[in-house]
């Protein structure tokens, strides 16, 4: 059912209020960007779970490089 080439790390999944607790927002952004598809989850039957390493990268995908003036 994953449709994704990748694998995926098994070994820790965070719940949505632990990655509510490592993002430093509120459970309700989560879950809003949870149901919006706006951040990458797997889904374990009715759970969502977040895989930490395609966070991180997710992160990393919205950063912003300085504004270099000359």
């Amino acid at each position: 059912m994953n449709t994704n080439k990748e694998p995926v790390n098994a070994k820790k999944l965070l719940s949505p209020k632990e990655l509510s607790e490592f993002l430093g927002v509120s459970l309700n952004t989560v879950y809003s960007w949870t149901y919006q598809k706006l951040i990458p989850y797997i889904k374990i039957g009715r759970l969502a779970r977040f895989e930490p390493i395609v966070v991180e990268a997710w992160i990393n995908e919205r950063r912003i490089a300085p504004f270099k003036m000359s």
